[in-house]
């Protein structure tokens, strides 16, 4: 006799999407630590933005501010994501446990996103990180869709 399969409820259906949120949200911070590598060294770093069928990669030259408003972005990014972990995933404890006030206030009024990194950001890093500006310089076509 096999035994009966209980369906989840949506509390635990809400718990384990965010979990599998958090571990996409965990890959992303890798690549946010390489890009804070990547400014500490050379003072730029690569970016991916899809223009028309294309997913382009380009270089993003950073002064020292925005460098250093990157790196604070990103620790608290992390002290958000230790904190969710430590606390059953409740995200306004995790909040409440960043170090720098004004970033927390930031990313938790940034809406539906919040939390990601994106809304730990200041809106000037915001913008030169998701929207291709004229700092951003055209290094080459990664792959072309259909």
């Amino acid at each position: 006799m096999t035994k009966k399969r209980e369906l989840l409820t949506i509390k635990e259906l809400e718990k384990a999407s965010k979990k599998l949120h958090i571990s996409y949200e965990i890959k992303e911070l890798k690549e946010f630590v390489k890009n804070l590598m990547e400014l500490k060294k050379d003072g730029k770093t690569t970016v991916d933005f899809l223009k028309g069928n294309n997913l382009n990669r380009y270089s993003l030259k950073l002064n020292k501010k925005e460098i250093r408003t990157f790196e604070k972005a990103l620790d608290s990014n992390i002290e958000y994501y230790e904190a969710l972990a430590k606390n059953d995933l409740n995200e306004e404890k995790a909040f409440d446990s960043v170090t720098d006030k004004t970033i927390a206030k930031r990313a938790r009024n940034y809406g539906k996103e919040r939390g990601c990194f994106f809304s730990f950001l200041s809106p000037e890093l915001e913008k030169l990180f998701c929207s291709i500006t004229p700092r951003a310089e055209f290094i080459k076509t990664i792959c072309e869709y259909d």
